[in-house]
Parts: C-alpha cells; structure tokens; sequence
C-alpha cells in the first residue's frame, strides 16, 4: 500500500496536499557544522612539576529492588509507562521515590498498574491482581462513507451501495474491536459513528483523494472534542473497468489538528469488489490491518511524541520503519508490538505503550485536557515593538515581532502593525526533532501580491555530522497567513506544519 506525506500531513515520502491554498517558494539549505579544534600552547613546555591529580571515586546510586508478580505469569512489565522487556515474575532495581508499576496480561489482554514508594537499599514484592485493573479510555471515531466521487473533470460518477459502505464500516470497526483494542491490553474502549455521504457527488482532490479540504464542508456540525478520529472510505474502482478512478490508497495525515474539529484524519480509496477484498485480507497469511496502518500514522508520527512518548523510527518515519527492526510483512505484529510499546531498540523499548493510551486521546487534547510533554503549559503570546528598514518602501516602518507557543518551541513572526501596509515578514521557529534540532528562519516580501520566499535550515545532530543540501520548491502563490492582514497575535493557530514536514523529509533523505 503506498502512502505519502501530505499538508498538515501524512506521509509516504514526499509529497504535501495543501489545507490551505499554498504555501511559498522555499530555498532549503542544510548548513554543515563545523567543528572546530581545541587550542595548544603550540610549544614543549617539558613535564610538570606538579603531581597528577586522582579522580574522586563515584559513589554508587542507592537502589532498591521489588520483585513483581501478577494473576498470570508472562505479563508484561512497565516501569514508569516504559516496557521493560521483563515479564512476571521478574526483579526490578529502581531508584529511590515514586513508581508506576504494570503489568500487561498476554493471556486476558488487561492491563494491571500500581504506584508504588520505594526506599533505598530496600527489598521488597509486589504482586498485582485483578484490583488493580485499568478501566479504559474511551476514544471515538466517526466513519464517514462517500457514495458517489468523481474525479476533477472526470466524465463518471464512481459510487458504492449502502451495503459495500455497510461493510466498508463494518471492517473498519473489526479492525479496532479485534486488534487495535486487545492489542492495548484493552485500555482503549471505542466508540463508533457513521455519516454517510448519498446525495451528492463529492469532486476529489487532484490527487484523486478526499483530504481535508475536501471532507471539511461535510463537517459542519462537528466541534472540538467530539471525535479522535474521522475516516473517509470510498471507490476508487481498481479491479473493474466501470469508472475506474484509481488504485487502492490509503492516506493519513499526521497532524492530529488538520481538521478544524482538532481530530486525526486519513481517507481510504478501496477496491470495486469490497466484501471480496476484506474478506481474503482478514485470512491468517495476509495483513488485514490497512485501517491500523492509517491510524497509527495519526497518532504514533506527531501525537504521542507530542507527549513524550518515544516511537521506533527510520528515515523520518515511525509506521514505515517495521523493517528497520527486524518485522516482516504480514505487519500485525509490528502494529501490535507499535501500541504495546515494545519494540526493541537497543537496550530498551520504545513505542506507543497503555499508559500513553490511558493517558491521553487526541479528543481531550482538542479541548486542552493533555498535559505537554514538559508538564507545563504553553507561555502566552509576547509582542515586542521596533522599528525596520524596508528596501521596497526605502524608509524605517514599524516592526512587531509576536512570539507564540507552537508544538514544543515557540515561533516568532515578525508583521508590520494592523492597519499599515505588510511589505516585510519574518518567520523563525526552533523545533525538536528526536536527537537533533531545527532552526527555522523564513522571508517573504508581501507588498501587495505575494513574491516569494527563502527558508533556511541548521540542524545540530548528536553525532555531529551535517549535511549541506539545496532545494528549490515550486510554488503557485505564497501562503494564506503570510497574505493575511490580520494582525498574527489575533489569528487562529499558526500553520507551520507545511514547512516542518518538508525538513522532515528532506532529514530522511
């Protein structure tokens, strides 16, 4: 199944549906780091007279150790929301304070968790039983199923009966009643919707989709906070020769904000012969996760790094890197070993894990339930005043430059003040982005129409390597809210997604 990446995305590798009506020309230059050799004294000065220093003892970190055990032999053991590739019963060493202790049961599929104070050099067993079970987190989801599409000056209407959407929904709630949720050792509960388009005949995207533009005007009635998750599923007619619009795709964007309702969002183009497809996917030999696969896209790419939660990763992706570590199609036990949050890297875990699953869903992070991943909230907006030269007024103009929280950074717009005329703008973000961080700076004249704009990039690796690489981007016109003459302090959210997921791939490369 191919997938990419798109505007406030997805990704398969490259390329970027627009939400918004473009984004601009961008100039991507990767500096090298430089490093630079320590001084000498550049002379023999002979041997000191002084005696050589000897190095303090380090003293050991008091430890303590807690046997755990649980109503069944074989679970799974998470230290602090982490998998510890231990199984019960097994020995912990923990520092000293407060500890999260779960068990995951491979047998029930339940998840067990206890807090727990331990103090130093102390010894001691923990035996986890049916009290301790975790009831789960509700997450909702609506499906939406397109009867009729239509490809941009198509000559055909490409449609589905209800009841190809009828199992069209119905896989796509086996899917997560049957694998999604005991795969969470049932800490998620979900619960589903349907809307179905009949009516109209809904016009696709040039990419032959239903992205976020496309399905946003269907979405009137659905606020913040209502869903975790909206899918689309229509016909793209492979496999017949009756208005064939395209092959199978599906596609997820990774921010779980595309929507204007804060929820994730992925569209699925399915085959002519529904029940036949589903059918021969759900045997034992063949993978009948594609709704799994779009999901996870929507979650373990931006959202639960968002909340500090480590994913596997290769080239810049987290669902596409199963190879890299070491699984093999069919994918089931890579999703399964995703949500888990055991897949091995190194000498530990990484992944999505229970506790990230009970700790927070894209709904309550909509209506600002979920803590940052620091624990803190965002700082308000800071608006500094100043004055700048501008090259194609040839005079001082006043200057603001409005910093505003954004992901984990902050992002520093510079505008000329409301009400004057916006012939300069500035952008700069600093990102984390796993070991390495971004440093953004954008230019853009805008003295009436739009003309173009520069982008630089610095990343500063762990490793201390560095790339230097230039790309040009076409553009058919500059970005909506650079455009804008609303004053950046008084509009929605700013859109930079665009812009980090180009650096994103452009880091995969």
């Amino acid at each position: 199944m191919e997938r990419q990446l798109s505007n406030k995305p997805n990704t398969q590798l490259s390329r970027l549906p627009n939400r918004h009506s473009a984004s601009p020309l961008l100039s991507l230059v990767i500096l090298s780091l430089i490093s630079l050799p320590g001084c000498g004294s550049g002379g023999d000065d002979g041997p000191t007279s002084e005696p050589p220093v000897t190095p303090p003892v380090a003293t050991p970190t008091p430890e303590a150790s807690l046997t755990v055990s649980a109503s069944e032999s074989g679970g799974a053991i998470y230290l602090d929301g982490r998998f510890t590739g231990k199984l019960t019963p097994a020995e912990l060493k923990l520092a000293p304070g407060e500890h999260s202790i779960g068990v995951g049961l491979n047998q029930s599929e339940l998840y067990l968790r206890r807090t727990v104070q331990v103090e130093a050099d102390q010894a001691g067993s923990l035996a986890l039983d049916e009290t301790d079970h975790q009831a789960p987190k509700t997450w909702k989801a609506l499906f939406i199923g397109v009867a009729k599409v239509q490809a941009q000056g198509g000559s055909c209407v490409s449609q589905y009966q209800t009841e190809q959407l009828n199992a069209g929904f119905d896989f796509f709630r086996w899917s997560f009643d049957e694998r999604v949720e005991p795969y969470s050792y049932h800490t998620m509960d979900w619960q589903f919707e349907r809307m179905d388009i009949t009516d109209e005949v809904v016009t696709l995207s040039r990419d032959k989709l239903i992205g976020p533009a496309e399905i946003e005007p269907h979405l009137t009635n659905v606020d913040k906070g209502d869903y975790d998750l909206i899918v689309s599923f229509f016909r793209g007619g492979a496999g017949s020769d009756e208005c064939y619009i395209d092959d199978f795709k599906g596609i997820a964007w990774y921010d779980y904000r595309v929507l204007d309702a804060d929820a994730s969002y992925y569209t699925i183009r399915f085959y002519d012969d529904v029940t036949g497809r589903i059918e021969a996917a759900k045997t034992d030999d063949r993978d009948p996760g594609m709704y799994i696969h779009e999901w996870l896209h929507t979650t373990a790419e931006w959202f639960f790094p968002d909340q500090g939660y480590p994913q596997p990763s290769s080239d810049g992706q987290v669902v596409h890197a199963a190879e890299a570590y070491g699984y093999s199609w069919p994918w089931m036990g890579w999703y399964r070993d995703l949500i888990r949050g055991q897949v091995k890297q190194q000498a530990s875990y990484v992944g999505i894990g229970p506790d990230a699953l009970l700790g927070c869903s894209v709904s309550e992070d909509a209506l600002g339930l979920c803590p940052s991943a620091a624990g803190q909230a965002a700082p308000d907006a800071s608006i500094q005043a100043s004055s700048l030269y501008d090259k194609s007024a040839g005079q001082q103009v006043p200057w603001q430059t409005v910093s505003l929280p954004y992901r984990d950074g902050r992002v520093a717009f510079g505008q000329i003040p409301a009400g004057d005329r916006l012939c300069l703008n500035r952008h700069a973000i600093d990102y984390r982005l796993g070991d390495g961080t971004l440093a953004l700076t954008l230019d853009e004249s805008l003295c009436g129409e739009p003309s173009s704009a520069s982008l630089s990039f610095t990343p500063w690796q762990a490793d201390g390597l560095g790339k230097r690489l230039e790309l040009a981007l076409p553009v058919e016109r500059a970005s909506r809210l650079l455009a804008s003459e609303t004053p950046i302090a008084d509009s929605e959210r700013p859109n930079l997604d665009e812009l980090l997921i180009n650096l994103r791939a452009m880091m995969a490369r």
